[in-house]
């Protein structure tokens, strides 16, 4: 039904935190070890509601007391929130490096969801639906560095970021809600419905994101896309026009892992096509509950 093969998720007791600090190091590695000015947490799940989760990763990172650090949420936007307002404060001479980070785990949600529904006995087809997406939950961590691109140094082929849009809905913010915390995770969702108004505000946003960048499909190699399922991927597809090859996918075997989806994605792509010729073009169609879109490109 979902096009999800493969489901992943982190030992228990894990902390949003230790994974962001993993994967943060790898990526400071790759750039070069360069100064960060700002480190911006952008996962779904946090370590508490106090304090920020970006506090013990700065910790954990031993990063410069002079490096400000705060978490930044919008489900399953967070990440590329972060990344347009690191990204504006780089372009007006605030700050010279940022580390967008997140650590996302769907263990104690999925678990939690199965032994919901094994022990409720009034459980039926229509009460199962909107716990349905609990079950495809991914999980991963992602982290990403970004600098000036006259001053950024780095052996490895650097992406740009050119430009980015932002559209919203929120008369539908009451289709996705989800309660608790690390430990414990319930949510609830309007399948169908969020599934509708997520592809009208994608289709309206994306003629004025093309427009934006004066730019037709045929401009972009590849469309990264969030990371939901088959369903979503090929009701977007039509609503967009867009061939099935030009949407790199990953959910079949990492499921929807939230604010990582967009990045991890991304990071797969780069991976399959790193012989590619420059200028290698592409664009990411974020959409998260709430609801918003955001659109970029980039290119590699």
């Amino acid at each position: 039904m979902t096009g999800l093969e493969e489901i992943r998720y982190w030992e228990k007791g894990t902390l949003p935190s230790g994974l962001a600090i993993a994967a943060s190091k790898i990526a400071l590695e790759k750039a070069g070890a360069p100064p960060i000015d700002l480190l911006i947490y952008a996962g779904v799940c946090r370590d508490s509601l106090e304090p920020s989760t970006s506090s013990p990763i700065h910790a954990g990172l031993k990063l410069s007391p002079a490096t400000q650090h705060f978490d930044i949420s919008n489900a399953c936007l967070g990440f590329v929130n972060a990344m347009m307002l690191a990204a504006n404060m780089i372009e007006s001479g605030t700050i010279e490096t940022a580390l967008i980070t997140s650590g996302e785990n769907s263990g104690p949600l999925l678990l939690d969801t199965i032994e919901k529904l094994n022990s409720d006995q009034s459980i039926n087809r229509k009460l199962l639906k909107k716990y349905f997406a609990n079950l495809s939950i991914g999980s991963a961590a992602v982290s990403i560095v970004l600098g000036n691109a006259q001053k950024f140094k780095t052996q490895d082929r650097c992406p740009l970021l050119k430009s980015a849009t932002f559209r919203t809905n929120t008369a539908a913010h009451t289709l996705c809600n989800g309660v608790g915390d690390h430990r414990n995770l319930m949510m609830e969702t309007e399948t169908d419905s969020l599934l509708q108004a997520g592809i009208e505000l994608a289709t309206s946003h994306f003629e004025s994101f093309l427009s934006a960048g004066r730019r037709t499909i045929e401009d972009y190699h590849h469309f990264v896309c969030h990371q939901v399922g088959k369903a979503h991927r090929e009701a977007l597809a039509s609503a967009l026009k867009l061939k099935n090859e030009l949407m790199f996918n990953t959910f079949n075997q990492f499921g929807n892992t939230g604010s990582a989806a967009l990045p991890l994605t991304f990071f797969k792509l780069l991976e399959q096509n790193k012989n590619t010729p420059i200028p290698y073009r592409l664009a990411f169609l974020g959409i998260g509950s709430g609801l918003s879109s955001i659109m970029m490109e980039l290119e590699c």
